[in-house]
């Protein structure tokens, strides 16, 4: 297995491809399901929060057969309601999106995520360890991190809120033996090391 990271050689005009999409627009161009789905994700880049909404919605309701993008599609409109502070509408749109398709592991970790903004850290450990048993999918970008490391991660922070060193010192040892160098993972050893004293 290898991870084939996409990266920009320079640095193009801020917004480019969101005038680029506007021009069309302009034109009368119809945006196929493809289409209105970059649209709007240049819209959430740009910081277009409510615009991304209303675009990501219209998208969903084009049957695109391409279960990546519309996977992608529900994760952004739910960081585009939290963005604007709408955590329950955000809940929604990722519990539409598991009712439809397989659990991926980047839903459950941002539930996750929005039950520990609420403090309701069960339900937040419940979704993490969710995500552990996702299976990845087979197209699509994957973010490997998700399966596996950030979940780790999020149960150490978790358990240590709660007061259980032992369940949160288990999730710090899987989490060191997947990145044992990664910046987060270190503070953790000698946060660790330091709490044994």
């Amino acid at each position: 297995d290898i991870e084939i990271e996409h990266r920009k050689i320079q640095v193009n005009e801020e917004k480019r491809n969101l005038k680029l999409y506007r021009k069309a627009k302009k034109r009368g161009v119809i945006f196929g399901a493809r289409e209105q789905y970059y649209y709007a994700r240049e819209l959430y880049y740009s910081r277009y929060y409510k615009s991304a909404i209303i675009k990501l919605k219209k998208y969903l309701k084009m049957n695109d057969p391409y279960e990546p993008n519309i996977v992608g599609a529900y994760l952004i409109l739910a960081e585009c309601e939290l963005l604007i502070g709408q955590s329950n509408n955000a809940l929604n749109h990722l519990f539409e999106c598991m009712k439809k398709y397989p659990a991926n592991a980047q839903i459950c970790v941002m539930i996750a995520s929005i039950y520990e903004m609420k403090n309701d850290f069960s339900k937040a450990i419940f979704w993490n360890k969710c995500a552990l048993n996702c299976e990845k999918p087979l197209q699509g970008f994957i973010v490997e991190e998700y399966y596996g490391f950030i979940p780790y991660m999020k149960l150490v922070v978790l358990y240590d809120k709660l007061g259980d060193s032992i369940n949160a010192k288990k999730y710090h040892e899987l989490a060191k033996a997947l990145k044992p160098n990664n910046a987060s993972v270190l503070y953790n050893e000698k946060y660790f090391s330091i709490k044994k004293l």
